[in-house]
């Protein structure tokens, strides 16, 4: 398919597009725009017109003659045509997004469908991932897109979803499979993680700490997740999580055992936490959401994962490569050494403080201990005594 010259009139934000039967393009396709090292990506909004290339009238009876002769032959073919779309410039693509498109394309520029991924990528398709069941985040697939499944996340259910559709189009069937997503539970944690990476964001300080993992799982397996990730680690802000309960986590108890009082230890890349499933390193109640490759593959193999004993208690740390040395200097100068066994850094403990003035934790006191008692035994001690410390 290629664009062809405007017409005298018309709407600016399309174009039209010549097509052979062959091609097989159709109503609603997505497709991609290409014209050097520019693109953009449309949408067809009106089926194929069927031009005679033999003559623009469509009653020239040469035309007339040659469409009775296909009826009486349907071998031959006597009036060849081609097909002209209408196609809706949604936006010009730099390979990630869309763009308010400054120019149009020119005749001559060359059209094709749109991808898999870059059809989800344009849309905001989450990605696919498969669970240890057997079972997949794909609740139907995009009708005209070819092989694109229609994946939901986690993060989605925090908002409106309306299904709409005709009599028998498969509301239902839709309703259903979003109810069935919705029965794997949905982690309010990530809900929170979420605004809290936003709200760093937006604070104008230029190191930021944060209570737990840097990066949590359940976020890196949506594209919104990915996206305020890559946002914060481009912002300039230097991140560290501070883990301050170690014990569920096999391998950093371990490694903890070892180390003397000063010692820092980088364990492993989150590459290497996430990429396997049943990885004895991962924490206690945490399961697998399908990291995003995009996120597995790139940032994920520059966040060091550690340990650090500044004097009795071993905690654990998550930061950037890059930020490492600056933030690891900040979060030893700021660690507690009056406080021994609790010796976690100031700005986390201010956080508790805060915590415990405005909430009034015996409220959720045994229904907490009750969900820790039925995942762990070792973890309902390990935390029942943490809190009767603080």
């Amino acid at each position: 398919m290629i664009i062809l010259h405007d017409g005298t009139g018309g709407d600016l934000s399309h174009v039209q597009a010549m097509a052979s039967i062959e091609e097989g393009f159709a109503l609603f396709d997505y497709v991609r725009i290409d014209q050097g090292e520019m693109a953009w990506i449309g949408q067809i909004l009106e089926p194929n017109r069927n031009i005679s290339i033999v003559n623009s009238s469509r009653l020239d009876p040469t035309i007339l003659h040659g469409l009775r002769l296909m009826q009486e032959h349907p071998e031959v073919q006597s009036v060849e045509s081609v097909q002209v779309f209408e196609i809706g410039i949604l936006g010009q693509y730099d390979g990630r997004q869309l763009l308010t498109p400054r120019l149009r394309p020119l005749p001559g520029a060359v059209v094709s469908r749109l991808n898999i991924e870059d059809t989800s990528r344009v849309i905001g398709i989450p990605q696919r991932f498969d669970r240890e069941d057997g079972s997949s985040n794909v609740v139907g697939e995009l009708l005209n897109a070819a092989g694109v499944p229609l994946c939901i996340d986690a993060l989605k259910f925090n908002y409106h979803i309306m299904v709409s559709g005709g009599t028998g189009s498969g509301k239902s069937n839709v309703s259903a499979n979003l109810v069935e997503q919705a029965l794997f539970g949905i982690s309010s944690t990530a809900y929170l993680r979420y605004f809290e990476v936003r709200h760093g964001l937006e604070l104008e300080e230029p190191y930021i700490f944060f209570d737990g993992t840097l990066v949590y799982e359940w976020l890196v397996a949506t594209q919104e997740g990915v996206d305020l990730y890559e946002s914060l680690f481009a912002s300039g802000k230097q991140c560290i999580g501070v883990m301050k309960n170690i014990k569920a986590n096999v391998v950093f108890s371990t490694f903890a055992r070892a180390l003397r009082t000063g010692e820092l230890f980088i364990i492993e890349t989150l590459y290497d936490h996430f990429s396997n499933s049943n990885a004895p390193n991962r924490n206690q109640g945490e399961s697998s959401r399908g990291t995003l490759s995009s996120f597995l593959n790139g940032a994920a193999t520059r966040v060091l994962r550690g340990i650090f004993k500044p004097r009795n208690k071993v905690f654990g740390f998550e930061v950037h490569e890059d930020h490492l040395e600056n933030m690891l200097r900040i979060m030893t100068a700021d660690c507690q050494m009056n406080h021994a066994g609790h010796e976690i850094p100031f700005l986390l403990n201010r956080v508790d403080e805060e915590v415990r003035r405005n909430f009034n934790s015996r409220i959720l006191q045994d229904r907490i201990a009750l969900r820790m008692a039925t995942q762990s035994e070792e973890l309902f001690f390990e935390e029942m005594n943490e809190r009767t410390f603080r």
